[in-house]
């Protein structure tokens, strides 16, 4: 235990850890989905859509029976009594007698079949345009309006007796955020172990551990110190990302279910996205932490830092490769039927198993290899 502790003290070099966490605020900045939310482009155009998703779960619950139904259309009336007093304001509108939000919804609709509009119609256009992209309070309303028509689509289409109200957005944060998440830990274990392996194979203290039996037993403590250090970091970022998620306020959707407001349903539907969410990183983590032993084998192998380094970049973008395309849409219903259920489980377990082999050879070759 006291030598699982020493190497450990070893590994965990406040340099290193320092160079971690500016490295983990960059990433942040540059890769992550939930810093930027809310944010068009999460799968709609808007920054207002999954907000007002959460306003709506916070008030109704995360589906909505169909005998609350009613409760869209007065959610409707409401806002659009809003809009109709913006539009009222407004003195182009007002001119062009566009007094409410159906005259104004209509008008953008002739206007956009339109092959030419006079100059009278392009004015009007683009005080329309402005409401829906410019102003704050009226492109709010807009969008929130827009949320509604796509929920009236869905359950005039829907069967069941009751609808989703989670956004498909919430479901695209996780899937490219855990796929990024397991980027950045990839990236963060080979910072945290290559200084600690080279510098140990430069101190030509390897040579000495392999003459006796007590000495190779390091070998082993120091793997297990490797997995401990990179196991508590990667704890701790996905601590940090779940704080962020949090704070952005999309801790409201980890109640729901896993089907999305267009009725995307995955094989856990049952489960609360929340549970969806943990499982999705204790899965990115294991695959991640699997991949420590290769970074132990270059750290290994690694005449020196340069070495290491070269050798860690390919590995690194091969395994990021792997990770990135088994990790997407976890557990969605296979759009093929000829695809094999639960196929990115089946990928996991055989990396796990690869990873395994290639620990047991090593450690074999510690232990026998004759000197």
């Amino acid at each position: 235990m006291k030598i699982l502790i020493k190497e450990c003290k070893k590994i965990m070099d406040i340099r290193v850890l320092l160079v971690i966490a500016v490295f983990t605020v960059l990433f942040y900045q540059l890769f992550l989905e939930v810093t930027i939310y809310p944010a068009g482009g999460q799968t709609t155009d808007s920054p207002y859509d999954m907000p007002f998703y959460a306003e709506l779960i916070e008030s109704w619950g995360t589906s909505l029976p169909r005998e609350d139904w009613s409760k869209l259309d007065e959610k409707r009336k409401e806002l659009e009594e809003a809009y109709t007093r913006i539009i009222a304001a407004d003195p182009v509108l007002a001119d062009a007698k566009i007094t409410n939000y159906q005259e104004f919804s209509k008008t953008r609709e002739t206007f956009f079949d339109k092959d030419t509009l006079t100059d009278e119609e392009k004015k009007i256009d683009q005080e329309l345009s402005r409401l829906v992209f410019e102003d704050s309070k009226g492109s709010k309303l807009f969008f929130e309006l827009q949320v509604l028509d796509r929920l009236d689509e869905y359950k005039n289409l829907q069967n069941e007796d009751s609808i989703s109200l989670m956004p498909g957005g919430i479901f695209y944060i996780v899937e490219k955020d855990m796929r990024m998440m397991g980027i950045l830990l990839l990236i963060c274990f080979a910072i945290l172990a290559l200084p600690y392996l080279v510098r140990e194979r430069l101190c030509h203290v390897l040579p000495l551990y392999a003459t006796t039996a007590t000495g190779r037993k390091i070998f082993d403590r120091q793997f297990q110190a490797l997995v401990v250090c990179c196991g508590f970091v990667g704890i701790v970022q996905f601590g940090i990302y779940v704080l962020v998620y949090g704070i952005k306020g999309l801790a409201v959707f980890w109640k729901g279910d896993c089907i999305d407001d267009t009725g995307l349903q995955l094989w856990c539907k049952n489960l609360p996205f929340g549970f969806y969410m943990l499982l999705y990183m204790l899965l990115v983590f294991v695959f991640v932490l699997a991949a420590v032993v290769l970074i132990y084998l270059i750290g290994r192998t690694a005449g020196n830092y340069i070495a290491g380094i070269a050798f860690a970049i390919p590995a690194c973008a091969g395994i990021g490769f792997l990770l990135i395309h088994i990790f997407v849409y976890l557990f969605q219903k296979p759009m093929d039927e000829n695809s094999l259920p639960y196929s990115e489980e089946l990928w996991i377990l055989g990396w796990i198993l690869a990873c395994a082999c290639v620990l047991w050879w090593k450690m074999h070759r510690d232990h026998y290899r004759d000197l």
